[in-house]
């Protein structure tokens, strides 16, 4: 029971420091929403929250697809710091003979950002804490995240439970 007040904390803290540090107001804020899977697709994860000027923050959901694990799903949240809105990404170049063929750009713009996910974890009859941190890009709807996860408890026989990194992809809509 401690861990929910700790991760509940946590989340409002959050919440409070990302709407204080630029004066922004409630009522200026942008909502998006996201789904994501890793690229093994054994978890699908659902975001919903605001952002402001260069932060995102909310709460997301994580179902677990694959039977064999002892969780099924986690909660938590995620803070999103923007670092680069004007990156480019090189397209062209990394596949330069289909590239010519389909007349692909040479780069496309892409918004580049720093990730921290904060997750509560039930499974076999105990709740763990999962950590996450890592770098993502937002190329118009696309979103692409490189994140290493920290399990409390360590490695598991799990393998969606292990501390590792994890490859990310999925969709991202502003309203």
């Amino acid at each position: 029971m401690c861990k929910v007040w700790i991760s509940f904390a946590v989340a409002i803290m959050c919440m409070v420091l990302c709407s204080t540090v630029h004066g922004q107001v409630p009522g200026s804020l942008e909502w998006e929403t996201s789904v994501l899977t890793d690229i093994r697709t054994d978890r699908m994860e659902g975001r919903a929250g605001y952002r402001m000027d260069g932060w995102a923050v909310g709460a997301l959901a994580t179902w677990y697809t694959n039977e064999e694990t002892g969780a099924e799903w986690s909660l938590g949240s995620y803070a999103k710091l923007f670092v680069d809105p004007n990156a480019t990404l090189p397209v062209s170049d990394l596949v330069p003979v289909i590239g010519d063929w389909l007349n692909l750009p040479d780069s496309i713009q892409a918004n580049g950002y720093l990730i921290g996910k904060f997750e509560l974890l039930p499974y076999e009859d105990e709740i763990d804490l999962a950590l996450s941190g890592g770098v993502g890009a937002e190329i118009g709807p696309v979103i692409v995240e490189w994140v290493y996860n920290v399990i409390e408890s360590g490695d598991s026989d799990i393998p969606q439970l292990d501390s590792k990194s994890t490859l990310w992809i999925g969709l991202c809509k502003r309203f």
